[in-house]
């Protein structure tokens, strides 16, 4: 009788120990799927951002000087001293005939870039301030020019920023010398976009 009892005392305990152990690894398992779930552990990864692309330096553009431009006259306008505006020393000059009053729609400064370019900037220095004056673009040298700049009062260093526009041939147009006398353009510079053409 006793015997019987220590069995069924130690079937119990065993029994127990059974369920206990079967609760145990439930709770573990269960963990585990909590955490697999967890916000954390399906969080997707972070997206890489590329940082935006540094924009090419502009490149300086070589104008050379190559004659004055009146259409509304000879055809010419002091042209032997056109190459005075991209010689490189503001002490020299390009300058217009001398008007007692300016009649005319303009007269310009005829420039040659080497080749075809876009400009985005063009620096004009002169030692005529007030006078008036754009910036116009061709593909050939007679013309015809389209003004890419609205008209500027000229200081002693005006800057333009030219709307796109391609073009070998730049013309500093001068629509108006307030007054009459001359205007003088002592060096044009000129920049495009780099790395383009």
């Amino acid at each position: 009788m006793q015997q019987q009892r220590v069995l069924a005392v130690a079937g119990l305990a065993a029994l127990f120990v059974g369920i206990l152990v079967a609760v145990l690894a439930g709770v573990s398992a269960g963990g585990g799927d909590e955490q697999a779930a967890s916000p954390s552990a399906t969080q997707p990864a972070a997206e890489t951002t590329k940082a935006p692309p540094v924009a090419a330096k502009p490149a300086p553009v070589r104008l050379r000087g190559l004659r004055g431009y009146d259409p509304e006259g000879d055809g010419r306008e002091r042209d032997e001293t056109a190459a005075l505006a991209t010689d490189g020393n503001a002490a020299t000059a390009w300058t217009t005939e001398r008007y007692s009053s300016f009649f005319k729609d303009g007269v310009g400064l005829l420039l040659d870039a080497g080749k075809p370019v876009t400009l985005t900037r063009v620096v004009v220095r002169t030692a005529t301030p007030g006078v008036v004056a754009a910036i116009r673009v061709g593909a050939n040298p007679g013309g015809p020019f389209t003004p890419v700049t609205v008209a500027k009062r000229l200081t002693a260093t005006t800057t333009f920023t030219p709307r796109a526009r391609r073009g070998r041939y730049v013309v500093v147009w001068v629509d108006d010398i307030p007054g009459g006398g001359t205007a003088e353009i002592n060096e044009v510079r000129a920049w495009r976009a780099g790395g383009a053409s």
